[in-house]
């Protein structure tokens, strides 16, 4: 058995490396939480369910540069994104699985 090859890249750390860095979190702003509310109510309104929501479902125009970040950290750097700010206790346990359904499709 021969040795495995060393990871390496942003992708390849340890929880100590990145305890205290931000470069993975992405507070939202209230003009997403509106956007996201908005393309939620949409989904609600349509009757679509939680696990049949798609990107086509909902346009999210000024969700397009935060995508694009959450998207890149995800593809090229650490590979993980944590978002900030979304008010969870405002929602129904059903509304936060379609809202994770919302930003998933994207």
């Amino acid at each position: 058995m021969g040795l495995v090859a060393a990871v390496e890249g942003p992708w390849a750390w340890r929880g100590r490396d990145i305890a205290n860095s931000e470069c993975w979190v992405c507070a939202l702003q209230p003009r997403h939480i509106g956007e996201l509310e908005a393309a939620l109510a949409m989904v609600e309104n349509r009757g679509i369910d939680w696990n049949e929501i798609t990107a086509s479902d909902f346009p999210l125009p000024g969700l397009t540069d935060l995508i694009s970040q959450i998207r890149n950290e995800l593809e090229n750097d650490c590979g993980l994104m944590k978002l900030r700010g979304l008010p969870v206790r405002r929602y129904s346990e059903d509304q936060l699985r379609m809202l994770s359904n919302i930003l998933l499709a994207l």
